[in-house]
């Protein structure tokens, strides 16, 4: 697939520059890890960092967290901004096996074919600690300008067998007084 991404980030606009976190992967963290002690024992791995709004939130509350992105532009806007991020393809991430204890993917992954996407997640596979989680929003109904496989339940439940699935949760918004309908699959599984 080729890199929209690259143009997003490097366009004079706001466009996927979010200063805010992710409501979703803030609701997540904190439900399921907020209570615990010395989160910075607790390694994070943000897919598709982008602008690092979710990079900030993990630094503010005291995670270690990490982000990838294929955009040049994105990441070394996450530098400058001090946290940890590396420019790579998901589907051959830069890290050790069983490096991370959550993996989360806010709307990411899905921007590749699906052959990718089944190797990015046997990325994810690779690098989760046994037990580790990996939170996942992905898109099953939308228009999006940018490269999209839309992911629905049953091809989620296919291409997640090699984890345990905790929950997989449907939302659907509209925007624009209901002009543009958006449906996704809110993924929670674990590394068996």
């Amino acid at each position: 697939m080729r890199n929209d991404w690259e143009e997003v980030y490097s366009a004079d606009t706001f466009r996927n520059k979010n200063e805010y976190p992710s409501g979703e992967v803030v609701s997540f963290i904190m439900r399921n890890y907020g209570a615990l002690g010395h989160k910075e024992l607790i390694h994070v791995l943000d897919m598709g960092c982008g602008w690092g709004n979710n990079l900030k939130f993990l630094k503010d509350k005291g995670f270690c967290g990490v982000g990838v992105d294929i955009s040049k532009t994105a990441v070394q806007h996450c530098k400058s901004s001090g946290y940890t991020a590396s420019v790579c393809d998901f589907s051959k991430l830069p890290f050790s096996d069983s490096s991370f204890d959550i993996v989360f993917d806010r709307q990411a992954i899905q921007h590749n074919t699906i052959e990718n996407i089944k190797k990015t997640l046997n990325e994810v596979k690779r690098v989760l600690k046994k037990g580790g989680v990996f939170f996942s929003i992905m898109i099953s109904e939308a228009d999006y300008d940018v490269d999209t496989t839309y992911i629905t339940e049953k091809k989620a439940q296919k291409l997640l067998t090699d984890f345990k699935i905790i929950s997989i949760d449907k939302q659907s918004r509209t925007y624009d007084n209901q002009k543009i309908k958006n449906k996704s699959l809110i993924i929670h599984v674990q590394k068996i």
